[in-house]
């Protein structure tokens, strides 16, 4: 199994540049949007006039607010909008202050946001996307988010690469074959070039649009490009507990309100995706006691990058559980212990 090294990073320099130039701001502030001016936006209720007000001081956006949002939400009123063409919200479906949306993104730093990319995922804080040594940033953002589990490189998926792929990023055997289930036994027939099945059900990268299921995020279009407003909509309607990152229990609330009606297949995908993706790079927060994703992670997976990540620890992991072995047992008892494919014995890729 080829396991390629890329030296890739993630790139920084807007968020490096918008920490330098935010007068009057502090610098620890993970920006999720761009500048929103509450202070225009208030309805005359003095409690939530003067949470806004303190929002705008801070140069606040919807995730920043974290408990605060749906209070902040609630000065956001049509009638005290100076433009009521542009509210957001309204008393009439109590559902739009429940879900605050972006109202304003900083286009300094992400230009066009609601124009779809093809090839790079790209958010606020990274608006050249993944940069560094990644061969498949020519590739639409949906077949790099698959091309991972492509591991002889010719453009299909096997359900045999599906398992090996699942169990190089630490998954069990369970979870794997039932990965091979779902993605094989669902999306083979879809991406084939032809009207007849392919016998060995291989997924085809190619065509990997034409699986993009109902009750999803909408972050990836129909076409399988990158839509950076959509990104930034989902931490600003469903991230409330912790700047910068999503929970399990906001997660699934996210998946709940995108149901789309009478459309099961989508509503089990888009929880089975969430749900692996959260057990592959969730970690606990203790005051929380949940599992908690970082918004970066999210996005990283969207390209791709995340897995190759992923695989790289793992293999460096077990690189110097074997050089403890080596020193323990002796250089000939080590050879008896398997190693993945071009790691050396010294943690280094041969």
């Amino acid at each position: 199994m080829s396991t390629t090294a890329f030296n890739i990073n993630p790139d920084t320099s807007a968020t490096d540049t918008h920490n330098r130039s935010a007068s009057g701001r502090s610098s620890t502030h993970d920006s999720g949007h761009g500048d929103i001016d509450l202070s225009t936006r208030v309805s005359h209720d003095d409690v939530t006039v003067a949470a806004a007000k303190e929002a705008a001081r801070r140069g606040a956006t919807y995730t920043q607010l974290g408990q605060d949002a749906k209070r902040i939400a609630l000065a956001l009123r049509t009638s005290g909008h100076p433009d009521p063409a542009l509210a957001t919200d309204t008393d009439t479906a109590p559902v739009t202050v429940d879900r605050p949306t972006v109202m304003q993104l900083d286009t300094q730093r992400l230009p066009a946001p609601w124009m779809p990319r093809a090839t790079r995922a790209i958010d606020l804080d990274h608006p050249n996307g993944t940069t560094g040594n990644y061969p498949f940033n020519h590739m639409s953002v949906l077949q790099q988010h698959v091309k991972f589990f492509d591991l002889n490189d010719d453009g299909l998926i096997s359900p045999v690469e599906t398992y090996q792929a699942f169990r190089s990023l630490g998954f069990n055997i369970f979870i794997s074959l039932l990965a091979v289930v779902f993605i094989n036994g669902t999306m083979s027939y879809s991406t084939s070039p032809s009207w007849v099945p392919d016998p060995l059900l291989r997924v085809n990268i190619t065509n990997i649009h034409r699986v993009k299921h109902g009750s999803d995020s909408g972050i990836i279009d129909t076409e399988g490009r990158f839509i950076p407003a959509k990104f930034e909509e989902l931490f600003a309607k469903y991230s409330y507990t912790r700047p910068g990152f999503l929970t399990w229990r906001e997660a699934f609330a996210m998946t709940e309100a995108l149901r789309n009606a009478m459309d099961p297949y989508g509503w089990a995908a888009a929880k089975l995706e969430w749900g692996v993706f959260f057990l592959l790079c969730g970690r606990r927060d203790h005051e929380l006691g949940e599992l908690v994703v970082a918004k970066e992670l999210v996005r990283s997976q969207y390209d791709g990058t995340l897995f190759y990540r992923i695989r790289a620890e793992r293999q460096a992991a077990l690189a110097r559980g074997q050089e403890y072995l080596s020193s323990v047992m002796g250089a000939r008892d080590l050879q008896a212990v398997e190693l993945p494919e071009g790691v050396s014995a010294a943690g280094k890729e041969e």
